[in-house]
């Protein structure tokens, strides 16, 4: 989910910019690579859903549920709209700008689920999401930098 997240930011802040300023129309060139983006954000939604199916119950992970099941219909939608925006643009269609909007507002959402999903399951647990069993070194609850210094000692002495 985070190369998908990466990838996204990257594409809207650097490079659409510079494609804008190059070549003036976006259009021809982003069609091809939000394919890519789609097929990544598909990945990033399986991994998803294996990382939540197999962990346990924890704190944070209805939100997480929730923010993948938007992201996965945000995703299905992107899908849909991108053959129809992109025969638009084939098509020198004025109706380009008002599906382009709704595509990126989808595109929009998608990133907030997306992130949603990933800030939920920080910190959630001191388990492992696929084997519910404890961190080495963990106990179980968050532990101070004091914490830590007694337990890498206590290990150096045993």
């Amino acid at each position: 989910m985070a190369l998908w997240a990466g990838g996204f930011v990257f594409y809207s802040a650097f490079v659409l910019p510079v494609v804008k300023r190059e070549a003036g129309e976006t259009g021809f060139i982003t069609r091809h690579v939000a394919v890519s983006l789609n097929h990544v954000g598909a990945a990033a939604a399986g991994l998803a859903l294996a990382a939540t199916m197999f962990a346990p119950e924890a704190k944070g992970e209805r939100v997480r549920r929730v923010a993948l099941a938007g992201f996965a219909l945000s995703l299905g939608a992107l899908y849909w709209m991108h053959g129809i925006v992109a025969a638009q643009v084939d098509a020198g269609s004025g109706e380009f700008y008002g599906w382009h909007r709704v595509y990126l507002w989808t595109s929009t959402a998608q990133m907030v689920c997306g992130i949603v999903w990933l800030a939920a399951g920080q910190g959630s647990s001191a388990k492992s999401s696929f084997t519910g069993t404890e961190k080495p070194g963990s106990t179980g609850s968050p532990a101070s930098a004091s914490d830590s210094v007694r337990t890498v000692g206590a290990a150096g002495e045993a």
